[in-house]
């Protein structure tokens, strides 16, 4: 699963269940070394480019603390209760997800590998 510009995967989203228990992980490649990318192949996808905000950018961007720091403060806001546990998103709130990412990064998209 992985967020998209086009055919250019910005970020990747991964969830593995083990034991009963479910771990999540978000990788967004702010102002990474691109060149890296040649040298592997990210979640086995051979024909599609790995870019990054600032590329598709123009070179510029908010820093990766930035992004960060908004990132968990939003993902927070959606996903916790008051119990201090989270609760599965609505529609609504994966929409504003979606438009957080497109807000980043304009022309995302969501998709399911």
């Amino acid at each position: 699963t992985g967020v998209w510009i086009g055919d250019r995967k910005v970020a990747a989203i991964g969830v593995r269940i083990s034991g009963g228990v479910a771990t999540h992980g978000v990788a967004l490649n702010v102002d990474p070394d691109l060149s890296k990318f040649r040298d592997i192949v990210p979640c086995g996808i051979t024909d599609r480019e790995v870019t990054s905000v600032w590329r598709e950018l123009g070179g510029r961007g908010p820093t990766a603390e930035e992004i960060g720091d908004r990132l968990l403060r939003r993902l927070a806001a959606l996903l916790g209760s008051p119990g201090g546990g989270f609760s599965p998103l609505s529609p609504p709130e994966m929409g504003e997800v979606e438009g957080f990412a497109r807000r980043v990064a304009p022309g995302a998209s969501f998709s399911v590998e």
